[in-house]
């Protein structure tokens, strides 16, 4: 899994180039944050949400990023 940088925090345009693997330390849906989730961003969408090795299986071509510390909000 690849680690996201520290510093500085990801842009909108990180999110438009290409499809991203994201995987937060946390992602905050309707029912509250929740962790071990991960979200696929196609062309600055979210294509795809749920359970970190779900969404890896239905993406192998994508390296998962990890975001310790980090909250996604889709």
């Amino acid at each position: 899994m690849t680690r996201f940088p520290k510093d500085p925090l990801m842009q909108v345009e990180d999110f438009k180039a290409g499809t991203l693997l994201l995987a937060p330390e946390h992602i905050l849906y309707k029912e509250g944050p929740v962790q071990g989730h991960a979200a696929v961003v196609k062309d600055g969408r979210f294509a795809d949400l749920g359970p970190l090795a779900e969404v890896q299986a239905r993406h192998p071509h994508l390296t998962p990023i990890a975001m310790p510390g980090r909250l996604l909000m889709p």
